[in-house]
């Protein structure tokens, strides 16, 4: 069992007294005896030798215990899955995890210990007694156990191991059956068990158990270390799950002092926890690298005050403690866009960097997360482009309407996740298009030119122009478009998403009837008691009425009549009417039910949506129920409350998709319906009118720049941990594409939609799974793919066809996702979180990195400065007839924060805002940058703040 070992030898004399003030002041004082070389550094004792790979590490501290019948066994006191769990005594179950705290003096009084400690490294070994038999040999050579004690020792580590909860894992086919309890039900029992433990354990973790007590016989303390040379599942020991034995701690000592044993025990654990310890143990060739890790342990630790804290109070862990994780990290691509003097260099690099991923996205898009992702976006995308869509359709006499639009974002996303460089970017119909479609519009009314065709020749120079600005690079001027004009531009399109749907849950008040309405025929004789059943017997001189059920009449005048009919019922016809009252003068009768109805299904979607959403970050059901509940969040709401609309009854406002089936043509001017793409010269086309275009072809290529490049910005920023980069030029190059086939079929133009996209991301985001009980959930990163995308575009194109489908959802559960949109879209918007800072006492402000080294009065003029131009724009933007000059507003922004370099600490808007690189400014500038990182440089360095804990660093 021995061969293969490495050992360490130490004579008895050396054992130092646990409690003798005079060895504490040897430890103190780095005193480790005669026969501990030289210890070495923690960087060389893990690079010497051979690589060897640390596993995570599964902690069970058990303690010797005896029972009435004076039988002694090993019982579980606690576990380390990262965080500490410990046995509740007068229940038997496990504690909640909490962070590991331990007295300092059992740090010290292991350190005492580990000059006498027995050693066994790289041990061969299958079962329990063959260890057991390893090391006392090796004690009683070295004279650290007696001969005599040898056999009761040995006893006393093969003893029965007993588990929490009444479960003994020993009762294995094995062993004999526990009474009471068939085969097939312990079965059950130990499988079930064994998967619920499991789970929270990390891939390829190893065991190290950790056994102390006291034990009648012993003068002295006796302590063994060892670790075996590769892991083995030893059968011997009662574990709650079957991983691979690596390490084992022994303490076993005379009795009298079984607190003091079970403190040392701990600090062992917990420095087996600790991530750096467990690489030095795994590497160590003897005790002397023990006692390195173990002092590099020591000067991390930080004491808190017995004052300032009660030591049986448990701290929770913290969600940004550093450590072992199955989250790989996602190293963020520097993808910004840079100034190159070679022609389309921009286009190349992107199309190099990012098509190599092509079939990555693909595979990635196969997760049942995407679906949901692709529901949630259609209800955002669809209920937006009918909103625009209606705007669309007063705006251009009919030529555009709600189909259109939705049209144009189908193709739109189903061409752009097929070719673009960042598919996690959504295209959308924005304000600025709608203002350029209507000036668009009213141009060719006044000229008398077609309009398809005239914007046929726009979309043709858009493209032109878009291959301009991709073969100059011009894309790198976006570098200056930092966080606080991202921030600025979130902010505003996210509080336009919440205002319209808003206004547009009010406007359905007007709409909200239960069938009724009428017409009017001319003529004053009237006749009130006559009821026609049949419409077609209305003939040009007949005012009648519809409603749903007939009702009695037994007055000559109409409007008494009316009074006798609830409102929303039907007179089926009134031929003539003796009092001679015409009814074209009469109003419309508002059903309010439908109306507080769609208030109803508009709070409760939105509220059922932002709740499960939030659904993950809680403890309640299991992590798959929280996970898959908050996925579908969007789906389960609008499923919910769409039932609920049916069970109702009321005749609320439902989504009105032209049902193209049935003959309403999304095409009737200028062109047929069948003439599906657009001729460059029909319907009389002066060729002036070629070249006039050019000038709205560059004033669409503004447009679409602009919004474009300030979405990819927002998408491929480093909080989002994107590993695949962007593409700046073969975006903004693609949606070039898109505008040009979008004239060519007759649809509006659409750029890239910031909402839509922050919070297509969003519904994209993975987390790591917090099997580790007491771990926090982590942010790992986005699902990169091009499926969801690549849906929506499907979904959308075929929508037009799918009416009587989207005919049962109620428009007021629409705007809900709309106003959820615009929500979500603000979490996470550092200007929000500044914001709530003027309104917060300072001793209440979270601990935000930026507040460390900002002096307050400087965060406040950069924040009041972002208020005031957010306040600005706000304005600008509520003027419809100014929307076309929006992307000029945000080039003054980029200027602006370029400005503010002049007037700020660089250094600090830095840490609040991402730079703007230094060749931009003067030299004058540069050097008082300069002198501000050189005040920097020679400043007292922060002290990193250290967990506020006994011991642990992770």
């Amino acid at each position: 069992a021995r061969a293969g070992c490495v050992t360490t030898r130490v004579a008895s004399e050396g054992s130092s007294d646990m409690t003798d003030p005079r060895s504490q002041q040897q430890l103190l004082q780095g005193d480790h005896g005669d026969e501990i070389a030289a210890p070495r550094p923690t960087e060389q004792i893990l690079d010497v030798g051979t690589p060897v790979e640390h596993h995570n590490l599964y902690i069970e501290l058990k303690v010797l215990s005896g029972d009435q019948d004076h039988r002694v066994q090993w019982k579980e006191a606690a576990r380390w899955l990262k965080f500490l769990e410990v046995v509740e005594p007068d229940v038997q179950k496990w504690s909640k995890p909490h962070v590991s705290t331990l007295p300092l003096q059992s740090l010290f009084r292991l350190k005492a210990h580990i000059p006498t400690m027995v050693t066994l490294f790289d041990l061969h070994a299958s079962e329990l007694s063959d260890v057991a038999d390893a090391v006392l040999n090796e004690m009683v050579s070295s004279d650290v156990l007696a001969q005599d004690m040898r056999r009761t020792v040995f006893s006393v580590l093969s003893q029965k191991q007993g588990l929490v909860s009444g479960f003994d894992w020993s009762s294995s086919p094995a062993h004999s059956s526990p009474v009471g309890i068939s085969l097939p039900s312990r079965i059950l029992t130990k499988v079930s068990r064994l998967w619920k433990e499991e789970r929270k354990i990390l891939e390829n973790s190893e065991l190290c158990e950790v056994l102390v007590g006291e034990l009648d016989g012993l003068s002295h303390p006796v302590v063994g270390f060892v670790r075996l040379a590769d892991g083995i599942v030893v059968q011997d020991l009662a574990t709650n799950v079957a991983l691979p034995v690596r390490f084992l701690f022994i303490l076993l000592g005379p009795p009298g002092n079984k607190d003091l044993y079970l403190d040392i025990g701990r600090a062992f654990a917990t420095l087996m926890s600790d991530e750096e310890f467990c690489k030095v143990a795994y590497k160590a060739t003897g005790r002397e690298d023990l006692l390195v890790g173990l002092d590099n342990f020591l000067d991390t630790l930080t004491v808190i005050p017995r004052s300032q804290w009660d030591p049986a109070t448990r701290i929770e862990p913290s969600p940004s403690v550093p450590g072992v994780s199955k989250a790989s990290s996602f190293k963020s691509v520097d993808d910004k866009p840079r100034f190159h003097k070679i022609p389309f260099a921009g286009l190349v690099s992107d199309i190099k960097r990012r098509y190599q991923w092509y079939w990555q996205d693909i595979r990635d898009g196969l997760n049942i997360q995407i679906i949901a992702s692709i529901i949630f976006i259609f209800f955002a995308n669809v209920t937006h482009a009918m909103t625009f869509g209606g705007v669309l359709f007063s705006f251009t006499e009919e030529h555009f309407g709600p189909l259109e639009s939705i049209l144009a974002v189908g193709i739109g996303n189903f061409i752009f996740s097929l070719f673009a460089g960042q598919p996690m970017i959504l295209l959308g119909v924005s304000g600025a298009t709608l203002v350029f479609e209507k000036l668009v519009f009213s141009f060719c009314d006044q000229q008398h030119i077609p309009f398809f065709n005239f914007r046929f020749w726009i979309g043709f120079w858009s493209l032109i122009f878009a291959t301009i600005v991709t073969a100059f690079n011009v894309s790198g001027v976006i570098r200056v478009f930092t966080r606080f004009t991202q921030e600025l531009y979130t902010c505003l399109v996210a509080f336009m998403f919440m205002y319209d749907a808003i206004e547009k849950l009010f406007t359905l008040e007007t709409d909200a009837v239960d069938s009724v309405r009428w017409e009017t025929c001319w003529n004053t004789t009237l006749n009130a008691t006559t009821f026609l059943s049949d419409l077609s017997s209305c003939t040009g001189n007949t005012t009648w009425i519809l409603v749903n059920d007939l009702a009695s009449c037994r007055y000559g005048n109409v409007s008494s009549a009316i009074s006798y009919v609830n409102p929303g019922i039907l007179l089926q016809s009134i031929d003539s009417c003796s009092v001679g009252v015409p009814l074209h003068n009469m109003t419309k009768v508002v059903s309010s039910g439908a109306y507080v109805m769609s208030f109803v299904l508009f709070i409760g979607t939105f509220l059922t949506a932002f709740y499960l959403r939030k659904f993950r970050d809680t403890n309640l059901c299991t992590d798959l129920v929280r996970r898959y509940m908050s996925l579908f969040a969007i789906p389960i709401s609008v499923a919910i409350w769409v039932c609920v609309d049916q069970l109702v009854g009321y005749q609320t406002k439902k989504v009105d998709i032209p049902n193209v089936l049935e003959g309403r043509h999304m095409l009737t001017k200028d062109r047929s319906a069948s003439d599906m793409i657009v001729n460059p010269m029909g319907n009389g086309l002066p060729v002036w009118a070629v070249f006039a275009a050019i000038i709205p072809g560059f004033a669409i290529t503004f447009i679409t720049f602009m919004a474009t490049q300030i979405t990819s910005l927002v998408v491929n920023r480093a909080d989002n941990k994107l590993k695949k980069g962007g593409g700046y030029h073969l975006d903004f190059f693609v949606v070039g594409i898109v505008g040009f086939v979008c004239c060519l079929l007759g649809l509006p133009f659409v750029t890239g939609a910031i909402i839509r996209s922050i919070t297509h991301v969003q519904s994209l985001h993975v987390f790591a799974p917090s099997d580790i009980p007491g771990e926090k959930l982590k942010f790992k990163g986005v699902i990169e793919q091009r499926i969801s995308s690549f849906g929506l575009g499907v979904l959308a194109s075929i929508s037009i066809i799918a009416y009587p489908v989207f005919a049962l959802f109620p428009m007021g559960l629409l705007y809900a996702v709309f106003f959820f949109v615009g929500t979500t879209a603000l979490f996470g918007v550092q200007f929000l979180d500044r914001l709530f800072l003027f309104i917060t006492p300072t001793k209440y402000w979270p601990d935000y990195k930026y507040l460390r080294n900002v002096r307050n009065r400087t965060m406040y003029i950069f924040t009041a400065i972002q208020l005031s131009v957010l306040a600005f724009i706000c304005i600008f933007k509520a003027v419809p007839d100014l929307n076309l000059l929006f992307p000029v507003v945000i080039v003054l922004l980029g200027t602006g924060r370029y400005l503010l370099g002049f007037i700020l600490p660089s250094r600090e808007i830095e840490l609040m805002d991402n730079p703007i690189p230094q060749k931009l400014y003067p030299e004058c500038v540069k050097r008082m940058k300069g002198e501000s990182m050189l005040y920097q440089k020679n400043k007292t360095p922060e002290v990193e703040l250290a967990p506020l804990i006994i011991p642990e660093r992770s």
